[in-house]
């Protein structure tokens, strides 16, 4: 490359490219002082660029995000699409379309194997983590799972604690797992699995490793090992859904699994909000996802490390649906 060609995106059309020349020194000058100019006039200076990563949860996919309405709802708050990255496949990770460039509010959405293994899923959400950091250097990263996608990512911070995830918020994911995992184990053990696949449920069989890390924590279990496991600094704030007051938590995943502040290695560094709702995306996420990302950019990566003992943790602020 000469040097005064500009790098191009392989995916965009080559056009003429004028000579880089050195803005004069006054120019130069003018340019370093227009910060002041725009605060002395009242003007809003240019928005920082940061980068949110959503993972969806178990049988589900990155579209989810738009048919809940979450996406539309994040755009509204400013977010621009930047689109899927697809794991998996003989060409590996795959975007859906030319990653957006930096010094602008991009949110991506990951689309990964979610009958698989969570170490799996884990290896493909650093993939696709480092890819959006590639396009957006030195910007804050955040990151939002459902379900068992809040795990999945909650593990990929725990192997690669250099992945420098500003902050991490889960909706209705179950940390301390849940007893649908105890209860497809036990159904994958019976002959109605080999009948499975005549009915459309083959899902039962190839997501029985899910089930086994999904598994309520018990001593040696895979969330045990996790959850006392040493977490990076970072923004730990779980949402919990919490049914239709008829039961403890939504019909998947009781209140006190989804709850970050009882994850033994984080205790009172997590923060939880509580809300009416089943185990599904709904339009109150969306508000509150506003709310807290708003809060959490703001505010710096705390310091210090949790107990492996927390303490009993109060009931989570409820929110109006």
């Amino acid at each position: 490359m000469r040097k005064n060609e500009q790098k191009r995106h392989p995916l965009l059309l080559p056009f003429p490219t004028p000579p880089y020349q050195e803005p004069p020194t006054m120019i130069r000058s003018l340019l370093c002082l227009l910060p002041l100019v725009l605060l002395g006039l009242g003007l809003p200076l240019p928005a920082r660029g940061e980068a949110l990563v959503l993972v969806h949860g178990y049988v589900s996919g990155y579209r989810t995000w738009a048919d809940s309405g979450l996406l539309k709802t994040l755009q509204e708050a400013g977010w621009r699409d930047g689109g899927g990255y697809t794991a998996g496949g003989p060409e590996g990770l795959r975007p859906s379309r030319i990653p957006q460039p930096a010094g602008s509010r991009v949110v991506y959405r990951a689309d990964l194997p979610s009958e698989a293994p969570l170490p799996v899923q884990a290896q493909w959400l650093k993939v696709i983590l480092d890819a959006v950091k590639t396009n957006h250097p030195k910007e804050k990263l955040l990151a939002v799972g459902h379900s068992a996608g809040g795990v999945a990512l909650r593990l990929a911070m725990v192997r690669n604690p250099t992945l420098g995830l500003h902050g991490l918020i889960t909706i209705a994911s179950p940390h301390l797992g849940t007893d649908r995992a105890v209860l497809g184990r036990l159904l994958g053990a019976t002959p109605l699995a080999l009948f499975a696949p005549l009915v459309g449920a083959d899902t039962l069989n190839r997501s029985q490793e899910l089930y086994q890390d999904l598994l309520p924590e018990t001593d040696g279990s895979p969330l045990f090992r996790l959850n006392r496991s040493p977490h990076p600094p970072a923004h730990y704030i779980s949402i919990i859904h919490a049914g239709d007051g008829l039961m403890d938590g939504d019909a998947l995943v009781p209140t006190r699994s989804q709850d970050l502040r009882q994850v033994a290695a984080l205790g009172n560094r997590a923060v939880s909000h509580q809300i009416q709702g089943d185990h599904g995306l709904t339009a109150a996420d969306g508000v509150l996802l506003v709310r807290l990302i708003e809060t959490v950019l703001k505010e710096p990566i705390p310091p210090g490390e949790a107990s492996l003992h927390p303490p009993p943790m109060p009931a989570a602020p409820r929110l109006p649906r």
